[in-house]
């Protein structure tokens, strides 16, 4: 926090001194000049700074931010593992134990830098399958999930975390009361579009975030439930460039059901 405030401190006396020296014309004057001569230098000093210091230093923030993102995973999972260990001498292998083993898995994926072609579909499956695994120890007994995966879609490359966020939002809010939740993953091809279908038979979405949820102009969500659903749309919209969409329903009777659509 404290180097961004130096930087957005520096850039804005930058600025400001840029500004002031933009205010006369330096072209149409001598560079000898009392009226510019001030100007002048001021323009070419700051302008040598930033070709020079500013990006040097700007560097030096970079490198140093990039090995504090190696540090901060590394400590974390280093402490599961002491965490674990702990769990083990215990009471033996155990539920807890058995989720820090889960849980190391959904974080390196989640930290891991994938470029613009995304992730494979098999990779997907298989750390929201970990992630599934992760809720059984929470939820015991309380939701069946069903996978119906077209095998021809194993080579498709889908944006990292596209489904664990959809899941995340019927685990906190699709639970009936005394009633098991049934979760249905289906992927398949209509033509030549993709269909990714992720539905529950919980409790509906109110009609106002409902609304929210299949606005195309939805910007930040003013009901924190549907951040999750709405980021999920916002990233296949820029993976996909404009050829990917995300719709919602719900009802009472049929509970929830959320529709991917890819165009090729």
């Amino acid at each position: 926090m404290e180097s961004n405030k130096k930087e957005r401190a520096f850039i804005g006396n930058v600025l400001k001194q840029l500004e002031k020296a933009g205010e006369h014309n330096l072209e149409n004057k001598p560079i000898g000049s009392e009226e510019n001569i001030f100007d002048y230098l001021n323009y070419h000093v700051i302008k040598t700074f930033l070709d020079q210091e500013y990006f040097r230093v700007k560097a030096e923030v970079l490198e140093y931010r990039t090995l504090q993102m190696q540090i901060n995973p590394h400590f974390l999972f280093n402490t599961l593992d002491t965490i674990y260990w702990k769990a083990i001498g215990l009471n033996g292998e155990n539920e807890v134990s058995l989720m820090i083993i889960l849980l190391p898995k959904i974080l390196k994926y989640s930290l891991e830098l994938h470029d613009k072609d995304g992730v494979s579909l098999d990779d997907e499956v298989a750390i929201t399958q970990y992630y599934i695994q992760l809720q059984h120890y929470r939820f015991k007994n309380r939701f069946e999930v069903n996978w119906n995966i077209d095998p021809a879609l194993s080579g498709v490359h889908v944006p990292s975390l596209l489904f664990q966020p959809i899941l995340e939002n019927a685990f906190n809010h699709g639970f009936r009361e005394n009633a098991i939740l049934h979760i249905t993953l289906f992927f398949h091809k209509e033509g030549d579009d993709i269909l990714f279908l992720i539905g529950n038979d919980g409790k509906k979405i109110r009609l106002e975030t409902l609304a929210q949820l299949n606005d195309p102009q939805t910007g930040i969500p003013c009901n924190s439930s549907s951040i999750g659903i709405i980021n999920v749309k916002k990233r296949i919209e820029l993976f996909y460039q404009g050829k990917a969409t995300l719709t919602v329903g719900s009802s009472q009777n049929t509970g929830t059901q959320i529709t991917i659509r890819i165009k090729p």
